[in-house]
């Protein structure tokens, strides 16, 4: 059986942890305590700042995640359908980065600060051996990837642009067809409607059989993708995603 003994009391000669123990003697250095005599031992109190060097909590992983997918879904519709967002995105990420390293500088100074007897109690938290239980040390571990990989995935995305170019990928059949009715028919609906994965608020005309598609607007200007069955395109913020097509801003 236990002893009756503060979860935070440690060897007063080698700051081993001695909760849990059977014996009124540290295993590390032979001392001897008495708990029922609190000068025998000491009683660790950690500083406030502890908490930053826990790894990051499920709710703000989840949280992490889901502005990640939020900011992917508006980089992939063309320019920005919330045009903040894409002002926004660079101080999200800047933000995730400074508070990640908060959380590890706080993790290395507890391990500093308590050595690496009275870490093993106080840095619970970062040291996954002196976790509760494998599982928890192993899933509390694993948390301290997610904003790693949720600010690498979004610096990939505002350098290369790919979740347009993937979600105009698997809608490019349906913008395809919609060409053809035009084509075949003038009449065809140019109003709202969902075309493929994105929702597109007005089918323009242009000339030389070119057809714009408005998914929303930048700033000041409409954006959208354009089919131009002539490689032609002008203007500003054009750029080609297939033969014929191109993300454009009017």
């Amino acid at each position: 059986m236990s002893l009756p003994i503060p979860d935070a009391a440690v060897c007063i000669q080698c700051s081993y942890l001695l909760r849990g123990l059977e014996n009124p003697r540290c295993p590390e250095c032979g001392q001897s305590f008495d708990p029922d005599d609190p000068p025998t031992y000491v009683v660790y109190t950690m500083p406030s700042w502890v908490r930053w060097a826990q790894p990051p909590s499920l709710l703000e992983c989840v949280l992490a995640v889901i502005a990640g997918l939020w900011i992917l879904e508006d980089f992939s519709n063309q320019i920005a359908s919330h045009p903040y967002v894409v002002c926004l995105a660079p101080i999200l990420m800047v933000g995730l980065v400074l508070y990640y390293l908060v959380r590890i500088l706080a993790c290395l100074s507890l391990k500093n600060l308590q050595g690496d007897a009275a870490g093993l109690r106080a840095g619970q938290h970062c040291e996954p051996s002196s976790a509760p239980s494998g599982t928890q040390a192993s899933r509390g571990s694993s948390r301290w990837a997610v904003l790693p990989v949720v600010v690498m995935i979004l610096a990939s995305a505002m350098l290369t642009n790919w979740p347009m170019r993937v979600r105009f990928h698997f809608s490019l059949p349906a913008f395809e067809r919609v060409v053809r009715n035009i084509e075949t028919d003038p009449s065809t609906n140019t109003g709202p409607q969902w075309i493929g994965l994105y929702y597109i608020k007005r089918i323009g005309y242009r000339e030389h059989g070119s057809i714009g598609f408005v998914t929303g607007t930048s700033l000041w200007d409409p954006v959208g993708y354009l089919y131009d069955p002539n490689p032609r395109a002008t203007g500003r913020l054009t750029q080609q995603l297939a033969p014929r097509w191109y993300a454009k801003e009017w």
